[in-house]
This record gives C-alpha cells, structure tokens and sequence, in this order.
C-alpha cells in the first residue's frame, strides 16, 4: 500500500504550524554544534590559502592597471587609425 501524501488545504494557505519541542530543537542545536567542530578539526583551513588568495588578486589588479595604460598609450599613440 503506498504511502499517503499530506497536502496543504485547498485554500492555497499554508498547513499551521506544528508545535516544536523544545527538547528537541536543543539537542539539534547541541548535534550541529558538534558537528562544525568535528568538521573544523577533520578539514582544518590552510594558513597559506589566504594568502595566495590575496596574492593572486593583488598579482590580477597589477596586471590589469598595466593592460589598462598600456592601452591608454596605444590610444593616445593613434593605434587604431582614423
């Protein structure tokens, strides 16, 4: 026998709300606690990943302002022609 399918009332509104244990909301919250520290200590953020991160925008931002006057003396040069 498959198993039966609650549907929201035909109003189009919501089902109400049902009401939440507290008991359980605090042992949710304790397990995704512990959770994140278990996660934390199994796959612990490089030190250097932030670094390289920065560095790399740095390295980006450097690049694109030389691109950026190079084309500004090719412009001013009359590269493109008439």
């Amino acid at each position: 026998m498959p198993a039966t399918t609650v549907l929201s009332p035909p109003t189009g509104q919501a089902a109400p709300a049902r009401p939440v244990d507290p008991d359980i909301s605090e042992a949710v919250e304790r397990q995704t606690v512990a959770m994140r520290e278990l996660s934390q200590r199994a796959f612990p953020e490089p030190e250097w990943e932030s670094e390289s991160i920065d560095a790399a925008r740095t390295q980006r931002r450097r690049e694109a302002d030389a691109s950026g006057t190079r084309a500004l003396r090719w412009a001013r040069a009359g590269g493109a022609g008439p």
